[in-house]
């Protein structure tokens, strides 16, 4: 299971495409063998709020949990970028132990949505707010970027969260 999730992260999971890759005959089996890559902290289950979290609903995205598992192959720096947003947010909620409606998750209308108030858009240094123009509390994060300024931030500053 892990290997197949290796091999496409982050993605917006098709449950019957994993089931047939994995060789599972059932979504509940599926979603378990998630939930347990998810608890031991080898993937990350990012769902749409914090009810599809306690409700074991089907992810919105799947990523690892530590973006140096991606250097299996030679990784897509734009996933490379989420994915290290992901781990340090992920990381900064875990030490506050509070993974309920403070947590992170898929966006709406950028990449990512944090604890019920903040949109933020992860990319490279000239990324714009195109995709979160007119939404409250929204963030460009971006990687080549020494300096923020607006509501732009440099990703490399999410490394000093916990």
């Amino acid at each position: 299971m892990l290997s197949i999730i290796i091999k496409s992260v982050p993605f917006e999971p098709n449950m019957s495409d994993m089931k047939k890759a994995a060789e599972i005959t059932d979504d509940r089996t599926l979603k378990e063998y998630l939930s347990k890559l998810d608890d031991a902290g080898l993937i990350k289950l990012l769902m749409r709020n914090s009810l599809a979290m306690k409700s074991i609903d089907k992810p919105e995205k799947i990523y690892l949990a530590n973006p140096n598992l991606m250097y299996t192959k030679e990784p897509d720096i734009g996933n490379l970028r989420e994915t290290f947003f992901v781990n340090q947010l992920d990381n900064a909620y875990k030490i506050k132990q509070s993974l309920n409606e403070e947590g992170i998750f898929a966006g709406k209308r950028g990449d990512f949505y944090c604890e019920e108030k903040y949109t933020f858009e992860v990319g490279g240094k000239k990324k714009g707010f195109g995709q979160i123009k007119d939404t409250p509390n929204s963030y460009v994060v971006s990687d080549d970027l020494e300096i923020g300024i607006g509501h732009k931030i440099p990703l490399w500053l999410f490394g000093f969260l916990y």
